[in-house]
């Protein structure tokens, strides 16, 4: 039986986040999850399984990071320059959610090189959009 103080506190939980705002949270966090799943079987995949060398690790590495990097403000600029949100987002996690199991199929590593990239460009942009999104209030 709900007394009237927790149905206050449930409802105060999510007070002024809309819905879209909540599912894109959800769907941030289990992007973030499936990401920590793979970082760190990478380097071993890489050179274990495809025979890679020690620099390929560094550089599939340094790609990913660069990518981030330069995405995470484009995707904001383009966001703004769109003047809708959620399209970027979607496009970015549609992106992440493809590219990441095709690491598993990668017969070399320059493939996993390419699909990184692509992991990073789809990972980086709603990320960005959403820390944006939550600091400016506005409606997605």
């Amino acid at each position: 039986m709900e007394t009237n103080g927790a149905k206050a506190r449930d409802h105060h939980v999510f007070a002024g986040l809309t819905r879209s705002t909540i599912i894109l949270g959800l769907v941030s966090l289990m992007s973030d999850i499936s990401s920590e799943m793979v970082s760190p079987l990478l380097p071993i995949f890489l050179t274990q399984t495809l025979a890679a060398p020690a620099t390929a690790i560094g550089l599939v590495e340094g790609v990913a990071v660069g990518t981030a990097s330069i995405v995470s403000g484009f995707s904001g600029w383009l966001s703004d320059r769109l003047g809708r949100r959620k399209p970027v987002a979607f496009a970015g996690y549609a992106l992440t959610a493809v590219s990441k199991p095709l690491i598993a199929f990668a017969p070399s590593w320059p493939v996993v090189l390419g699909v990184a990239f692509g992991a990073m460009v789809g990972f980086i942009g709603p990320e960005f959009w959403l820390g944006r999104k939550m600091q400016s209030g506005e409606p997605p």
